[in-house]
């Protein structure tokens, strides 16, 4: 098994927890965002990777849309968008310069899509 479907496997199963569960704590948001980092920082583009992957019809996609909606339905002193944030930096921490910019700029897309198509 490639790297990359490891990625999506361990993304599916975070997204589907979150699902099943109908809420997220702090741990369950973060690991959820780490995951999706992960996987789209594998990609040249992964800007791009993060549209495809958030806003696809696949089953990988609706579940992600659905975890998203429930963290941010739980998020409702932005405790858990910190946490999300600081469990991203820490799994980047070797990240420097550009490196931790494109990071920070993938989070901020990630909230945006989440924001701008509701879910």
């Amino acid at each position: 098994m490639n790297k990359n479907t490891e990625y999506f496997r361990h993304l599916h199963d975070v997204a589907e927890q979150i699902v099943a569960g109908g809420s997220a704590d702090a741990d369950a948001a973060a690991a959820l965002k780490t995951a999706t980092l992960k996987l789209v920082t594998q990609y040249d583009d992964p800007e791009h990777a993060l549209e495809v992957l958030c806003l696809g019809d696949s089953e990988l996609s609706s579940d992600l849309r659905k975890a998203f909606a429930i963290v941010g339905k739980d998020d409702g002193d932005d405790d858990a968008t910190e946490a999300i944030e600081k469990a991203a930096r820490d799994a980047h921490s070797g990240q420097h310069g550009l490196g931790a910019a494109i990071v920070q700029h993938l989070l901020d897309r990630l909230d945006g899509l989440r924001r701008q198509h509701g879910f």
